[in-house]
């Protein structure tokens, strides 16, 4: 086998799309998670954002971890670190995205329904603790990692069976998972909750047909990646980019879509809070209001729209009692009483209450427009 050349041209061709694909998956990913941060108190499953944030972190430093190898791959120690590192983030992101198909199956089977309810601790030890066992497993049973002069994901390397048995393992317990959550799901006893629960599932079942088997061919291409040079290269840009799939799979998931409809319903409450004079900003909490699938839960500005009854039918109200009285008054100014005996003190009262009744309306109107 010829030795690696770093500075040679078909390291140089490797380096170059590597590094663009980590790039534009390095800026995905930070958005996605910025995104997730600030909608995050709209979601109401807290340890299905908190599974999220770990697998997009988790993916963030398996990408670049992968650069580091790359640029340490003339050093024997620093490769062999880099290559550790790398095994054990890519491991963790495997584990988080499986434990979003564990947190659906419990769910679905009860177990994590109820409000305050928090696995979070659970989620940790599986995400993290899992795969650093893992790896550590690895390292004492297979020196892999640094051969060669290299630490490239190569068959020559030695790390390779290492990143394949993660995938397959983590890609399985989550297919499982979820094939158990769709049939373990009865429509017709299950109350709404657990339906809501079932369409969160079903979105995620959709999105994984497509990410499981990319996660899956990737490797495909990394056993042959020896064939050819351009099948190495294709290798790396796959594996650079699996952060960016990974991030859209996140950005789209069902929780996320909830929240985003959450926010834009609760700003056009607030311009429409804005747009009628009169009506209290913040009069309808925002807490209150729902998720579109949740039809217990849906306000749709009919708090609003009550509120805003209300208020006509108080100024409707005050004009009629204005108009009646300005009636009375009109009629006792003439004469046209039934005493008919009236004095010109009282003339000159009714007339200043007349006036008064006068600007009171003239006032209402002023206020509607």
């Amino acid at each position: 086998m010829e030795k690696y050349d770093p500075l040679g041209k078909k390291a140089i061709g490797i380096r170059v799309p590597t590094y663009a694909a980590c790039l534009i998956s390095i800026i995905v990913q930070s958005i996605v998670i910025w995104h997730i941060v600030k909608l995050r108190h709209l979601v109401k499953d807290y340890d299905y954002v908190f599974t999220l944030l770990n697998l997009l972190a988790a993916s963030i430093a398996t990408t670049a971890t992968l650069v580091c190898s790359i640029e340490f791959s003339r050093f024997i120690i620093p490769c062999t670190v880099s290559g550790i590192v790398m095994h054990f983030f890519y491991t963790a992101t495997l584990a988080w995205f499986a434990a979003e198909g564990a947190h659906y199956y419990l769910k679905i089977m009860g177990k994590t329904i109820e409000e305050g309810y928090t696995n979070k601790r659970y989620y940790s030890a599986f995400g993290w603790a899992l795969p650093a066992a893992l790896v550590g497993i690895f390292v004492g049973v297979h020196r892999g990692y640094g051969k060669h002069d290299r630490c490239l994901l190569t068959a020559y390397s030695g790390i390779l069976p290492a990143f394949i048995f993660s995938a397959v393992l983590f890609l399985t317990v989550k297919s499982i998972l979820l094939l158990v959550a769709m049939r373990g799901y009865k429509e017709d006893s299950r109350p709404v909750k657990y339906k809501n629960v079932f369409v969160k599932i079903r979105r995620c079942v959709v999105e994984s047909v497509f990410m499981i088997p990319y996660l899956g061919v990737i490797w495909v291409f990394g056993m042959t990646s020896h064939i050819t040079y351009e099948l190495q290269v294709l290798f790396y840009v796959l594996f650079a980019l699996q952060g960016f799939f990974i991030s859209i799979y996140c950005y789209f998931t069902k929780e996320i879509e909830l929240a985003r409809s959450r926010s834009t319903r609760q700003g056009l409450m607030r311009l429409r809070s804005l747009s009628h004079q009169g009506l209290v900003f913040g009069r309808v909490p925002l807490e209150e209001v729902g998720s579109p699938d949740e039809p217990a839960g849906d306000v749709e500005l009919t708090e609003v729209n009550k509120q805003e009854k209300q208020d006509n039918q108080k100024k409707t109200g005050s004009r009629e009692n204005i108009a009646e009285d300005t009636d009375n008054i009109v009629h006792l100014a003439d004469g046209e009483t039934a005493a008919g005996d009236v004095s010109e003190a009282e003339i000159n009262e009714v007339q200043v209450v007349l006036l008064k009744a006068k600007t009171s309306e003239e006032n209402l109107s002023d206020n509607e427009h």
